[in-house]
């Protein structure tokens, strides 16, 4: 008798049901994935250009004089200067976590020396600290965040992930110079 180079009926149903199977556990694991994605405030937004087109490299970026002041970025929270962090931290309701402080720099940065009092938010770690910040931002009746000033953008993402958790942006303001600002005038520095 000669065998049959063919699976039997039985073993190619079975071979169906499997892939079967499988296509149907890849599609409810797709939908879980995209329901998690669009509700959670640290999803991807599918329409967002991540990855933007680059600048030609035969084109010299345009000179900038020394003197020019250097433009702060574009955001939609409430600008705080030197002096409204000043008055924030003197006031009384600093203590109480009425006003908060918000250190949006690295844990690094941070522990080099911070505003005092200043809580530490990280946005490229959400996560890791976010059951000490997201609490107090929540019950606080205003906020400043800063980083490094200048160009840096810290700040301005980590309140917008606060938002993201419930914080009103009405209570949050960028302090644009940060902590180079800080030192600049010999303020104190905490560790």
């Amino acid at each position: 008798m000669i065998a049959s180079s063919y699976p039997s009926p039985a073993l190619r149903q079975q071979v169906c049901q499997i892939f079967g199977h499988a296509l149907l556990v890849m599609m409810v694991g797709l939908l879980v994935a995209a329901l998690a994605n669009h509700f959670s405030p640290l999803g991807l937004s599918l329409t967002r250009d991540y990855f933007p087109a680059a600048v030609p490299v035969d084109v010299p970026p345009a000179p900038v004089p020394a003197d020019a002041p250097t433009a702060a970025p574009q955001h939609e929270f409430g600008r705080a200067t030197r002096d409204d962090v000043l008055a924030l931290t003197r006031d009384p309701r600093f203590v109480m976590q009425k006003f908060l402080l918000i250190d949006a720099r690295n844990v690094a940065n941070y522990q080099t020396g911070h505003i005092p009092g200043a809580l530490q938010y990280d946005h490229f770690r959400p996560t890791e600290n976010i059951s000490q910040v997201v609490p107090p931002c929540l019950a606080a009746e205003k906020i400043i965040l800063y980083c490094h000033g200048g160009q840096c953008q810290d700040s301005i993402f980590a309140a917008r992930l606060l938002v993201g958790y419930g914080v009103p942006a009405t209570r949050l303001a960028i302090y644009e110079q940060g902590i180079e600002d800080w030192r600049a005038a010999g303020l104190p520095l905490q560790n």
